[in-house]
């Protein structure tokens, strides 16, 4: 299932506003990880490590990432100008922060080279590395070193490189956790954020938390789709406690603090499974399974069970349901989030417990699970937070719903993976209404900084370059999931094609959301590429954080005039000397552009029009006007076979021209060549075709005005 969820380490970390960096290649645990010894120093291979979490070095050069994810921030030493990190393409996802570039290289050898290098070898850098939602998922980093990177990167041509985008993290089906979170921030309780993510589902009481037990397979290995066999399992009982066989006869007691093995000699002729009883409700310690620091030994009510497997030992913890969600919850989610959100999380947690008759393995398989939760600070919070929503689960039809989530979904959301078993999982953009009647993506609003997007976070990523070995690249073609997901990408290119049949660990991301353009919904555009080169200009943002352009919705007139002040390279005049009483104050520089340049001065003295939509007519008026041959086309008495124009009243004779003057230049066509449709309105694709013609070909449209008016003259 999955979802990774410490955020990329809250951004705040890599802003620093107070880091020690230690000299040469020498690094010392921050303070607040660790008692006042630090428990180890590591070196980087040409780079000095500023700040790590969740990520250990081995002694073979690799390094491991001991949580869901991990992270380093470095500093490059002289002479390298590039961090090259080297996975294999089941291994850990690795982004950096926006700004840096980063490039994805596809070696032999099923292994994956990302290069990212920092816009100065000056600053630190920040590597995130995650480890994705899926089974038979490597934890190691075969290396990271820093490097020149000028002798590999310079030699990429641009045109044989993909840019990609994309967001989420893990499958996006059913909740996003960072989602919920921002619909907390944002005053939505846990109910309605439940209703929201599984629709049409009921919120009952089913289960008696303290009584209902949970088997719980740990130390899972995908690989195996088992508990792992070991030859022992070191165990530690404070209050002591006794092995007892299947028909709880006394085998083995336990002493009290002392270490012991439990081994295979430990089980009698013919018993194949033994259980761990701790006296007076103790708990137990598992020596061999540690915490996402990579040090703690991990604690477990309840019992243990030892089963026999061949020559090993797999080991199972059984635990009350409580118990059991208080050692999910905070792991599943963060501690340190809003306790709707929390709510909801051990909801969704509980149902998707009982839908697996309570038969569940610690792993990213089914859900994260670290036994006993012992923190000082967030404890009391989580365990009321499993308390006031004991015993209840979501159903559907009477059923326990299966209450699948991920950490973030970009968002989209994705349909189930068997969808006429699973209604109330469907495909959808993930909005939500406010009771103010706002309309929000949530995931937008998961960290309460200025109501601001978390920065790095799953809702976009910072994008990545990638050379799909075809060549200069010609076309792509995505074949899409019903929730945006990329199923399959076709990439044709000067010398041959590409087809892609798992995007996802291709371009090494967290989850299958993944797009080619600046903007995620101009793909099936017939103005894609010139929307990407306005974009990469400067000239347009789209809707952002959305990272969505909407290219066949109407255009404001506002929103118009932002587009072609930047299309002629317009200096902002937001202190122009307009009376317009309707102008949004970010439009506010645009529209004073137009008016100094006499492009524009409104219906009247005080009104812009600001939120009307464009019509086509006007459009084309705005376009002659701005390149300065308005006059001209009021003089011309030119011929059209646009038929509708007809229709244009006596007072509409300068539009008329207008539109007649600016398809004889070749900017503006019709429908057909009898339709204009002057009336309809104006498409956001449309107006960015025409602000891109006017951007990069500018001149050769006057020089056609300058023609055409010689000719007629």
């Amino acid at each position: 299932m999955k979802r990774v969820i410490h955020p990329y380490h809250y951004f705040s970390i890599v802003i620093l506003v107070c880091l020690i960096g230690l000299g040469g290649l020498g690094y010392t645990v921050k303070a607040e990880q660790q008692d006042e010894t630090p428990e180890y120093d590591f070196v980087g291979e040409g780079f000095t490590i500023i700040e790590h979490d969740f990520i250990l070095p081995e002694d073979n050069g690799k390094w491991q990432v001991t949580g869901r994810q991990g992270y380093l921030i470095i500093q490059l030493d002289s002479g390298k100008d590039a961090v090259e990190i080297e996975v294999l393409t089941n291994g850990p996802a690795v982004y950096t922060q926006e700004g840096n570039n980063h490039h994805l290289i596809h070696g032999n050898d099923n292994r994956l080279k990302h290069l990212i290098q920092p816009k100065s070898t000056e600053q630190e850098i920040p590597i995130y590395f995650f480890i994705p939602a899926e089974e038979n998922i490597s934890n190691l980093i075969e290396s990271i070193k820093g490097v020149s990177k000028s002798s590999k990167i310079e030699k990429m041509s641009a045109n044989n490189l993909l840019n990609v985008w994309g967001g989420g993290n893990g499958h996006r089906i059913g909740m996003s956790q960072w989602g919920a979170q921002g619909l907390t921030i944002k005053g939505v309780g846990f109910r309605n954020i439940l209703n929201h993510y599984y629709p049409g589902t009921k919120y009952e009481k089913k289960y008696d938390d303290q009584n209902q037990m949970v088997t719980v397979t740990l130390d899972y290995d995908s690989e195996i789709g088992d508990g792992s066999s070991r030859t022992s399992w070191t165990i530690n009982v404070p209050n002591g406690g006794v092995l007892v066989d299947h028909n709880n006869n006394p085998v083995k007691t336990i002493p009290a603090n002392q270490d012991y093995q439990v081994t295979t000699s430990d089980f009698p002729q013919g018993v194949s499974q033994l259980t761990l009883q701790p006296n007076n409700k103790g708990y137990s310690i598992v020596k061999n399974l540690l915490h996402r620091d990579g040090k703690t030994p991990r604690q477990y009510e309840g019992t243990l069970i030892f089963i026999r497997s061949g020559n090993g030992i797999k080991l199972q913890n059984k635990v009350s349901l409580h118990d059991y969600l208080i050692g999910v919850v905070p792991y599943e989610a963060m501690a340190s989030w809003e306790v709707e959100a929390l709510k909801a999380q051990a909801v969704a947690a509980r149902s998707y417990a009982a839908y697996r008759s309570f038969n569940m393995v610690d792993s990213i398989v089914h859900q994260a699970y670290y036994g006993r939760y012992t923190d000082s600070t967030y404890g009391p919070k989580i365990q009321n937070v499993v308390k006031e929503t004991a015993g209840y689960v979501l159903t559907y039809s009477g059923k326990v719903a299966d209450t699948v989530y991920s950490a973030g979904n970009g968002g989209w959301i994705e349909q189930a993976w068997s969808p006429a078993g699973h209604p109330y999982l469907t495909a959808r953009k993930d909005e939500f209404k406010l009771p103010s009647g706002s309309v929000i993506i949530p995931e937008q609003h998961s960290n309460n900084n200025g109501d601001g997007p978390h920065s790095l976070s799953y809702y976009r990523w910072a994008p990545i370059t990638v050379d799909p070995g075809v060549g200069s690249i010609q076309d792509i073609t995505v074949e899409r999931t019903p929730g945006m997901g990329a199923r399959t990408v076709t990439v044709q290119g000067s010398n041959g094609t590409r087809k892609i049949d798992d995007p996802r660990n291709y371009f090494n991301r967290t989850s299958n959301f993944i797009y080619f353009y600046p903007f995620y919904d101009i793909e099936n555009s017939y103005a894609k590429e010139e929307i990407a080169r306005l974009y990469e200009g400067g000239v347009i943002t789209g809707h952002q954080p959305e990272a969505a352009f909407k290219p066949n919705d109407n255009i404001t007139r506002a929103e118009f005039a932002k587009l072609l002040a930047g299309a002629f390279r317009l200096a902002e005049q937001p202190s122009a000397n307009y009376k317009f009483t309707d102008v949004h104050d970010w439009a506010k520089g645009a529209v004073g552009a137009l008016y100094v340049n006499n492009i524009t001065k409104g219906y009247n003295e005080t009104t812009f029009g600001s939120n009307d939509n464009l019509t086509r007519k006007d459009m084309a008026t705005f376009f002659v006007r701005a390149l300065g041959y308005e006059e001209e086309a009021q003089h011309l008495n030119l011929n059209t076979s646009f038929k509708d124009l007809s229709y244009l009243g006596a007072n509409e004779e300068q539009a008329k021209r207008n539109i007649i003057f600016a398809t004889e230049i070749g900017l503006i066509n019709g429908y057909n060549a009898e339709r204009y449709a002057p009336n309809d309105l104006a498409k956001r694709e449309q107006v960015a075709r025409l602000a891109y013609e006017v951007y990069f070909n500018g001149d050769q449209y006057r020089q056609k005005a300058e023609e055409l008016l010689r000719k007629h003259n």
